[in-house]
C-alpha cells in the first residue's frame, strides 16, 4: 500500500527529490499552487499553473501526480478576478483534484479569496486544502472555521495541514482531514 503527500509544491523540487518520494512508498502527490510573493499577478499565477499543468506533471508522474490549484493569500494580485476565473477553468482539468494551498490572514482581500474558492470547491465538490498560518495560528485558525462552518462546504472536502507536529484540538472540526 502506498502513502499519498498531499501538500507538495514540485515547482521547487528536483526530479531526485520525486524519485525518492516514489522509493520510499509515496504513491500520489498533489502539488499545491503557492503565491508568497508580494506583487503577484494574473499572468504570474497564469505561468505557475501552465507550469504546474506541462512541466511538474511530467516531473511527477513516478508518484502519480495530481494538483491542487488555487490564490495564495500571501500574493493576491490586483487583478484577482482574472485568477480565480482561471481557477475555475482548471478545475475541468483531469489532473486538478483539489483548490489549494489556502490560508488566510486575517486582510479583507484574503478573506475575499477564501470565500470564494470555497464556493468554488462546493460548486465543483472537490476538497479544499488549507495551510495552516505560521504566525497568529489560533486566532485565524478560529477564524478560517467561522467561515467554513458558515460556508456550507462540507467538512469531509476539507484537508488541514499544519506545521505542528500533532493538530490541536481547536483547528480541527468534525469531519475534516488534518496531516
Amino acid at each position: 500500500m502506498g502513502c499519498v503527500d498531499a501538500h507538495v509544491h514540485l515547482d521547487v523540487r528536483s526530479y531526485e527529490d520525486i524519485e525518492r518520494m516514489a522509493l520510499s512508498g509515496v504513491r500520489t502527490v498533489v502539488t499545491c499552487a503557492h503565491g508568497p510573493y508580494p506583487n503577484m499577478t494574473a499572468e504570474v499565477y497564469s505561468a505557475l499553473f501552465r507550469r504546474l499543468l506541462e512541466v511538474e506533471t511530467w516531473k511527477g508522474e513516478k508518484a502519480g501526480l495530481t494538483m491542487a490549484v488555487g490564490v495564495h493569500p500571501g500574493g493576491v494580485p490586483d487583478n484577482m478576478s482574472d485568477v480565480l476565473l482561471e481557477v475555475e477553468e482548471l478545475l475541468s482539468h483531469e489532473d486538478v483534484i483539489a483548490i489549494g494551498g489556502l490560508n488566510e490572514n486575517s486582510d479583507d482581500r484574503e478573506i475575499q479569496v477564501l470565500k470564494v474558492q470555497l464556493e468554488l470547491a462546493q460548486e465543483h465538490e472537490v476538497p479544499i486544502i488549507i495551510h495552516t498560518p505560521s504566525k497568529n495560528k489560533v486566532e485565524i485558525t478560529e477564524k478560517v472555521l467561522e467561515i467554513l462552518n458558515s460556508s456550507g462546504i462540507n467538512p469531509y472536502l476539507t484537508l488541514w495541514i499544519t506545521p505542528q507536529r500533532r493538530p490541536s484540538r481547536s483547528s480541527v472540526r468534525k469531519g475534516t482531514r488534518s496531516g
